[in-house]
C-alpha cells in the first residue's frame, strides 16, 4: 500500500505535505498565523510562487522544496499549513 495520496488534479487545492516529490505546484495560501506566514515570506514562499517538491522524508521528517535556485527544508507541520494547487 502506497503512503502517497492520489496526485492532486490541476486547479484543486491541497497542502504541501500531501504533494508527491517531483510535482510542481503554486502556493495559494497559508492556514497558520502571521508568524508562520512571515517566516515563509522571508524564505521566498508566498501566494503565487511556484514550488517544486524535491523530496519528503518518512514519518514526520521535512519536506524539501525548490524555490527558484534554492532548496528549502520545511518542517512537516509548516508544510501542512501551506495551501497549493498543482501546475500543468
Amino acid at each position: 500500500m502506497s503512503r502517497w495520496k492520489p496526485v492532486v488534479r490541476r486547479g484543486e487545492q491541497t497542502t504541501l505535505d500531501r504533494v508527491r516529490p517531483g510535482t510542481r505546484v503554486r502556493v495559494s495560501g497559508f492556514l497558520g498565523g502571521w508568524r508562520g506566514s512571515e517566516r515563509l515570506l522571508k524564505m521566498g514562499i508566498g501566494p503565487g510562487v511556484e514550488v517544486l517538491t524535491v523530496s519528503q522524508y518518512p514519518l514526520k521528517g521535512p519536506v524539501v522544496v525548490r524555490v527558484d535556485e534554492s532548496q528549502i527544508a520545511l518542517g512537516r507541520g509548516l508544510a501542512r499549513k501551506i495551501l497549493v494547487e498543482r501546475l500543468p
